[in-house]
């Protein structure tokens, strides 16, 4: 295959929905992760580079051979991503933009009824523990989960979440404690252990964020005694969007069942049970043991599989007939394509919808048009990496780019 195909340079977002765009100029600089962090001895091998106009700047993404791990070698410092989360860069409600009637109609809801059991709650009440154990869940959000555990009958409850609004909203709705700060800051660890042990530990959606997350799965080991529940949520990264691995800043870190076994073998936690559910969401529920043995989980990805993914998730892989191009995604499952882009405004908005359409029924269940992001692109007319340095180059019209939500 032509190198050139598995490559293309975006010019600008053209509709991103409810995402941000992050530039990465001078002012960020960058540090690099050269090892896996699930077992942190395994050189990772890039397989896509992000690059900008000067050839200077690089974003590298890495794969784990041993494990499958994915995620950004090259970062931005971990006080740049602790400010962003703690600033509330990242969250609308934080830096005031959502109106106060927002913020009360969540608090009156949450106060009257927390919604439909996710699959970690659903989890949590099939575990066989003491209800009247201590709980900790590191990102509790509005506090919808920890509100379902309480109404479960499980009396010692706190909290660690970083977006201040989200934490006074679940303290005022439940009561309980809550720390604003890292998991794994020295006083939230300091203050958290005059509770523990903790007989569950649970996070959902948090450890693809966190800067290191060898470091917070020990700081939960080290909070924990004997026969103690660890559960954890992240996405899948077979089922992932490959927007998001490759170029959603907060998703720092990709797994796959073998990855998180090994991250939580080396601390002390043996894997007891693991479910992917919707193809898109893993669910693994470990306990504190003495002696942890692997219990060999199986889905690791090859360098092919990644390859694959990327070239389905954005609908590369061949030489296109046009250089100017829209480049699309669906929002909900991991399709994307291309499409020419006409340059006249009227023409490409009837165009645009049009083709949406025909997506739409090509895909049959998956709402193409309804749920699409996309990028003005165009091929490469050089690669700054070879195939071998690289798989995949994505080259930009200016400085790097990454998005948030």
């Amino acid at each position: 295959m032509n190198d050139h195909a598995l490559g293309f340079k975006i010019i600008k977002p053209l509709g991103l929905k409810d995402w941000k765009v992050l530039v990465f100029d001078d002012s960020i600089a960058l540090t690099k992760q050269e090892y896996c962090p699930a077992d942190t001895r395994t050189a990772l091998r890039v397989f896509c580079t992000l690059i900008d106009d000067k050839g200077l700047k690089r974003i590298r993404i890495g794969w784990c051979s041993d494990c499958g791990y994915i995620g950004y070698m090259d970062r931005p410092q971990e006080e740049w991503m602790k400010d962003f989360y703690l600033s509330g860069k990242w969250d609308n409600g934080q830096s005031n933009e959502m109106p106060k009637k927002n913020v009360r109609r969540i608090t009156n809801v949450l106060s009257e009824n927390f919604g439909v059991k996710n699959h970690i709650v659903r989890r949590i009440e099939a575990l066989p523990m003491d209800r009247n154990r201590p709980v900790l869940e590191i990102g509790c959000g509005y506090g919808e989960s920890l509100g379902h555990l309480k109404q479960m009958g499980f009396t010692k409850m706190v909290a660690v979440e970083n977006s201040t609004h989200r934490a006074d909203i679940a303290v005022k709705t439940l009561g309980i404690e809550v720390f604003t700060a890292p998991f794994e800051d020295r006083e939230v660890q300091s203050a958290l252990k005059k509770h523990a042990p903790f007989g569950l530990i649970f996070s959902e959606h948090v450890l693809e964020h966190v800067y290191h997350p060898e470091q917070v799965i020990a700081c939960a080991a080290s909070l924990q005694g004997e026969g103690d529940y660890l559960m954890i949520s992240v996405p899948y990264f077979l089922g992932e969007l490959s927007m998001m691995v490759i170029g959603f800043l907060p998703h720092l870190h990709s797994f796959m069942p073998s990855s998180l076994e090994r991250l939580l073998n080396a601390r002390g936690y043996q894997v007891v049970d693991t479910l992917v559910s919707e193809g898109c969401n893993m669910n693994v529920v470990a306990q504190k043991i003495s002696h942890p043995r692997s219990i060999e989980m199986k889905a690791t990805v090859s360098l092919e599989d990644v390859r694959e993914k990327i070239i389905r998730g954005l609908g590369i892989g061949k030489k296109p007939v046009y250089s100017l191009r829209r480049l699309w995604w669906n929002r909900k499952t991991d399709i994307g394509g291309q499409l020419h882009f006409f340059t006249n405004p009227v023409l490409e908005k009837i165009h645009y919808a049009c083709m949406s359409r025909i997506n739409h029924y090509l895909h049959r269940n998956v709402i193409v048009r309804r749920a699409t992001q996309s990028l003005m692109i165009r091929g490469l007319s050089r690669r700054y990496t070879s195939s071998d340095e690289s798989m995949f180059e994505i080259q930009f019209e200016g400085p790097i780019i990454l998005f948030y939500k």
